[in-house]
């Protein structure tokens, strides 16, 4: 029995939280003996401690832990004990604060609450953390964040083979739609890896690992080198086919606002002909490479 909680930033945005919600749907369908939730980090109606806390609970009052548990029954008193595992699955691309302090911390502070007896949280990466409720212990794992897995590239190139593709890109925030036309189009000279970014430095180097399997050139969001800065440098060298391959993980407002400055630039450099390509989406491809890191913690 797997109990699987998939932990995603949280956005105002309500399409990130929804994609996420049939990314659960798509592997609750692959998994049938399963119990899948969803959580956000931030922006969410309760903290990431309390939203753990209340999975916990909703196992130990559901027939699923009943299921899978070993339960001890007092004769007298008819109390029972039973244990469970929670595998917390940060849905992020890069090892940066969120999933290397953010995250651990709330899941300690997950356990302080529900344990305050057992109060150890040192060394807070993916080790297993023991906490009780009532009569019923249980465990939470924090299992590799989601681009840690050695098969994304595959995803990407995907998503490089398909917008090769489309003629013209329709930059249309509201849904960033990518609008197919004749496979005959011109072919893509250079590509743009463009991921958000992070103070930590050692989080960009997954990022230039991704751009040379995937013969493309890194870019970040929120940090140097920038998008702009980069299309300054190709189109200077003679590029006039730029592809933009966006490593965010659902349509939101950063894509959006992608799509408006790439917008912006192809008015600036009419020259120039941009393809966008979609963010990674909740897509059958996504789901096994999250079942591959599963069967590392449950084989």
């Amino acid at each position: 029995m797997i109990n699987l909680l998939l932990v995603s930033h949280g956005s105002r945005d309500p399409r990130p939280q929804q994609a996420t919600a049939r990314l659960a749907e798509l592997l609750q369908k692959k998994l049938s003996n399963a119990a899948i939730g969803t959580a956000v980090l931030e922006l969410g109606e309760q903290p990431l401690h309390q939203q753990i806390i209340n999975f916990a609970h909703q196992l130990f009052d559901s027939k699923l832990v009943n299921s899978q548990t070993n339960l001890q029954v007092n004769s007298k008193n008819h109390s029972q004990a039973s244990s469970v595992e929670i595998l917390i699955l940060p849905l992020f691309l890069l090892p940066g604060v969120h999933v290397m302090e953010d995250i651990p911390h709330e899941v300690n502070l997950a356990r302080s609450i529900l344990n305050p007896i057992s109060n150890s949280i040192s060394n807070p990466i993916p080790n297993p953390i023991s906490i009780s409720l009532s009569n019923s212990t249980t465990t939470l794992q924090i299992l590799p964040h989601l681009g840690s897995h050695s098969g994304m590239f595959e995803i990407l190139i995907e998503q490089q083979r398909f917008t090769e593709t489309i003629k013209e890109i329709s930059i249309n925030p509201t849904n960033s739609i990518n609008l197919p036309n004749s496979p005959n189009s011109d072919l893509v000279e250079v590509w743009i890896l463009l991921a958000h970014g992070s103070k930590y430095h050692h989080a960009h180097q997954p990022i230039k690992t991704l751009a040379q399997q995937i013969n493309a050139i890194p870019a970040y969001w929120a940090v140097s080198p920038s998008l702009e800065t980069r299309v300054e440098m190709l189109v200077a060298q003679g590029y006039k086919t730029i592809g933009i391959l966006p490593y965010f993980l659902f349509p939101g407002g950063i894509t959006d606002a992608i799509a408006r400055q790439i917008n912006n630039l192809q008015q600036q450099l009419t020259h120039v002909q941009f393809k966008l390509a979609s963010p990674l989406g909740a897509t059958n491809n996504l789901g096994d490479l999250i079942l591959d890191l599963l069967s590392t913690k449950v084989d």
